[in-house]
């Protein structure tokens, strides 16, 4: 999924939270680190 963080120091302070907690800027977003069988999970529908 592809999005920006328009603010720019929005923008630096979830790509600093992102490096201090390891996980990349879309986990750090959506508030959660997604597991190995999540990922390999299908997505359900409606």
């Amino acid at each position: 999924m592809a999005f920006s963080v328009k603010d720019e120091s929005s923008d630096a302070a979830v790509r600093k939270l992102a490096k201090l907690k390891n996980m990349s800027l879309t986990e750090t977003i959506h508030g959660r680190r997604r597991t190995a069988a999540a990922a390999q999970s299908p997505c359900p529908s409606g």
